[in-house]
């Protein structure tokens, strides 16, 4: 027993080759063992620590998933950002950046705005799923690892093979996915008569380790579901706009809002990963089709939610939304993106009431619009190819916010604009018709 960890109520830990990681309810991480390359997170000078030590650097950020490789660790937090640290030899850090170890926690910036759901580490290399199936992989790739080259009833396994750990009867490395030999019987709920169970083996869930491999098996009589990662635990999740959270933060009257729940719902909207990861179609499986034709999002669930969380007996929600977005969101935004996920909020955040408010045009409004003019022409083509397929009523959301937004400013105009301000608003104008004449 690990008596230094008693007070904590630690949720899941993690193993590398010689360090191990702990992560207790409350999104803090410990970690202990070997800390020659940095494994550790601590920042210390000393080779071993022997009593786990809170990780100090990311005490600000709630971690909801750890993954140890042998000397490099991954960490998942609540806003889906991806933070790492050990051992850089192979680029297992995913850093870009040429060297051999970083001793404390680095967030991944190539991978900001995409929704994650799982981080996973192996040897010398690394992995995140995201929301809607997309893998991204980096690291060692000597025999194959990152598997750059049926059916939930068989293992397959691909890599290092010279001890027989990958169970394809053979020491032979795999450089893509192979079947492993065994009488796998896949979970249907319903077990033939035919068949004699003792032959046959239901995989509850399977295991790499270093040079060998596990499946945790029942007999097909007595087989429950296997372990099925596309039916994500919650509490292990980053943030998205739901039903539920929505339900949650509006249960809380006006006026006595905790402050963990004001936390909760700056972190959500201060994210683009949470928001890309937020209204995805949900009814089908759309989303696993996103691409440079297909947005994933189920456009009216983002509407219906977004109306939801912003109405007026709630002033305090849409205060906090408001100003996550001005303060946090859009300043941080790029011109360049990593991948199509983290594209779709450009879609669904014109649905939010609180961009249609004239009070917000200048501070959230316009900003939005100048990100959108500034993108790049690659993702700038992807969201245009997205708004084309959107039905009309969902289309012209977008263009009658922007048509708003220039009237509103002539209208001040009209008014007068002191000589100082005119530079500005001038701006301002032109971000506005910039946006109309990308949607025109």
């Amino acid at each position: 027993q690990v008596v230094a960890l008693d007070a904590q109520n630690i949720v899941a830990v993690s193993c590398g080759e010689a360090h191990t990681l702990a992560l207790n309810d409350k999104g803090q991480v410990y970690a202990w063992g070997l800390d020659s390359d940095g494994q550790l997170g601590l920042l210390g000078s000393e080779e071993c620590i022997r009593v786990p030590r809170n990780i100090k650097s990311l005490s600000d950020i709630q971690i909801v998933q750890v993954a140890c490789g042998y000397y490099h660790s991954l960490a998942l937090s609540k806003a889906s950002e991806v933070f790492c640290w050990g051992q850089n030899k192979y680029g297992q850090l995913g850093l870009g950046i040429d060297c051999k170890k970083q001793t404390s926690p680095q967030l991944i910036k190539s991978l900001l705005g995409i929704p994650f759901m799982q981080v996973a580490a192996g040897g010398a290399h690394s992995f995140v799923l995201t929301l809607s199936g997309a893998i991204f992989g980096w690291g060692r790739n000597k025999f194959g690892q990152l598997g750059l080259n049926d059916e939930n009833g068989r293992i397959y396994s691909f890599g290092l093979g010279g001890n027989g750990q990958l169970g394809t009867g053979s020491t032979s490395n795999r450089k893509s996915p192979f079947t492993v030999k065994g009488n796998w019987f896949s979970y249907s709920g319903q077990c033939p008569q035919n068949i004699d169970s003792e032959d046959y083996f239901c995989v509850k869930r399977i295991f790499s380790g270093g040079d060998q491999s596990f499946s945790h098996y029942s007999s097909p009589q007595s087989c429950g579901p296997a372990d099925d990662f596309r039916c994500p635990d919650p509490s292990k999740q980053i943030w998205t706009v739901n039903e539920a959270l929505i339900q949650k933060w509006l249960s809380y009257p006006s006026g006595r809002f905790p402050v963990e729940i004001a936390n909760e719902i700056d972190g959500t909207f201060s994210s683009s990963g949470c928001l890309n990861g937020s209204f995805l179609a949900i009814s089908n499986d759309d989303h696993y089709r996103t691409g440079t034709k297909f947005s994933g999002v189920d456009m009216n669930a983002a509407r219906l939610l977004f109306h939801k969380l912003i109405q007026p007996d709630h002033p305090q929600i849409s205060q906090q939304v408001a100003a996550s977005l001005e303060k946090n969101l859009i300043p941080k935004l790029t011109s360049s993106l990593p991948d199509v996920e983290a594209l779709r909020f450009y879609l669904t955040l014109p649905e939010c009431p609180l961009m249609s408010d004239s009070n917000n045009f200048t501070t959230i409004a316009i900003p939005f619009g100048t990100a959108l003019v500034n993108l790049e022409k690659a993702p700038l083509k992807v969201l245009e190819n997205w708004w084309s397929v959107l039905e009309p009523p969902l289309f012209l959301k977008i263009v009658e916010l922007f048509k708003e937004v220039v009237v509103h400013l002539l209208k001040l105009y009209k008014i007068g604009i002191p000589p100082s301000e005119r530079r500005i608003f001038n701006s301002f104008l032109h971000t506005a018709l910039k946006v109309l004449e990308i949607l025109h």
